[in-house]
């Protein structure tokens, strides 16, 4: 087998079918063979020509511009493998299912947006976001600076502001909300945000640790909280006849809610994936688990702010 074969063979088949086949139409379109405008999500030919491909190759069109094009497909392919190899440990069926839930959200607010040329800035932000969960331990190269794995949807939204206009970042912060949506399915609570706010309100924070707070307890709550959700069995079931894969086995199938398999004192450890991050460190977790759902904490390590390790 060639070098680029045996590459190819060992990256996921989700994030493989998203990086090749970007990178096929950027190669039609610059070669002269196909025009861009041919797969771009465009809702008058969606609607009333029925060019329903739009709807999912509308994601898959680079930047323009053909460096930050390049880069923005690196970064796709990037953290796309970083989630589907470590979040969702290859099962495809959960992987494409978490595609199931956030397209249709970024869709439905672009439908009301202005005519946008990609959508590939709300897919991005939204793996970016959710591979920052999965990895908020972790140092990631950012264009070239370091920074932590917790702030990266923050700075990459701003980038987007100072560089390519406040339409280009409203649009890739829908993809934020729907990935912040998918973690509040995943977690069965209200998100990064509502714990953020409810412990402001009861006056129990007592450390200013990096994406941490102490409560009441003296244990420090972790707000970006990852948890799993399988997909259904349908998709399941199909999925294992395509592939020759039973993803119905236990081997495949981890609990609602719980980031980690739960031991048998209830509680659950684990550490945090490092995906694409350089310099990665590894976070851990416990949990308590409450009526069948484990609440994630997270043990800071005595870091101060701002430091990197």
């Amino acid at each position: 087998m060639s070098e680029l074969g045996q590459f190819l063979s060992q990256i996921p088949p989700v994030t493989k079918t998203l990086t090749l086949t970007s990178l096929v139409i950027a190669g039609l379109n610059a070669l002269g063979i196909m025009s861009i405008s041919n797969f771009t999500c465009e809702w008058p030919l969606i609607l009333k020509k029925y060019e329903i491909s739009r709807l999912l190759t509308g994601f898959l069109v680079s930047n323009s511009q053909p460096m930050q094009g390049l880069m923005e497909i690196y970064m796709l392919y990037s953290f796309s493998k970083g989630i589907e190899e470590v979040k969702f440990k290859k099962n495809l069926p959960d992987y494409i299912f978490y595609y199931f839930i956030i397209i249709p959200i970024i869709l439905i607010f672009n439908f009301f947006m202005p005519p946008s040329y990609s959508l590939m800035a709300p897919l991005l932000t939204a793996i970016t976001f959710t591979w920052s969960i999965a990895n908020y331990n972790s140092q990631v190269s950012f264009y070239f600076m370091p920074i932590k794995a917790s702030i990266l949807p923050a700075v990459s939204l701003g980038f987007r502001l100072l560089l390519e206009g406040s339409q280009s970042f409203y649009l890739a912060l829908t993809g934020a909300f729907a990935a912040y949506v998918y973690n509040c399915i995943e977690t069965k609570s209200f998100g990064p945000l509502a714990g953020l706010i409810k412990d402001t309100a009861d006056n129990q924070i007592k450390s200013n640790r990096v994406g941490t707070v102490s409560n009441s307890t003296g244990s420090s709550t972790w707000y970006y909280s990852t948890g799993y959700l399988a997909s259904p069995d349908w998709l399941r079931n199909l999925v294992s006849k395509l592939m020759g894969i039973d993803y119905n086995s236990s081997a495949f199938k981890r609990p609602y809610g719980s980031a980690f398999p739960p031991k048998k004192d209830g509680n659950t450890t684990g550490g945090g994936g490092s995906g694409s991050s350089t310099g990665s460190s590894a976070g851990r977790t416990t949990g308590r688990s409450t009526g069948g759902f484990t609440k994630p904490f997270f043990k800071g390590e005595g870091r101060r702010l701002g430091s990197l390790d």
